[in-house]
């Protein structure tokens, strides 16, 4: 496949796009996993991609604990190599990142949104 994965130990993921969700902190970015099978429609999630932020972990643990419907949830988070680079899909650089928060994507970015489907 074109670009980088974004490697756990038994998934791997492909960086499609930016999300709105950025922040001076962070970056957020949409994800699929990487397919092997050739299979069409692959679930996208979100990743929160940090480059030195402690608190994003613990902020992840907190989050990972929370099950209601008005919070994102947390999949897994996860450390990759000091300052390791990130690709799209197509090549180009999203940037460099040791920490990372993989979450449902949420195409419904307010409250008002969610309640309204």
């Amino acid at each position: 496949a074109a670009g980088q994965a974004v490697c756990d130990e038994a998934e791997d993921f492909l960086i499609e796009r930016d999300l709105e969700c950025s922040d001076c902190f962070s970056k957020c970015v949409q994800v699929r996993r990487e397919s092997r099978d050739l299979v069409p429609s692959q679930p996208r999630y979100a990743l929160r991609l940090y480059a030195h932020n402690a608190e994003s972990i613990n902020k992840a643990e907190l989050l990972a604990t929370i099950d209601h419907p008005f919070c994102i949830k947390i999949l897994y988070y996860f450390n990759v190599s000091q300052n390791h680079m990130f690709l799209y899909q197509d090549g180009s650089e999203v940037g460099q990142f040791e920490k990372a928060i993989m979450m449902e994507l949420c195409h419904s970015f307010t409250l008002q949104g969610l309640l309204a489907q």
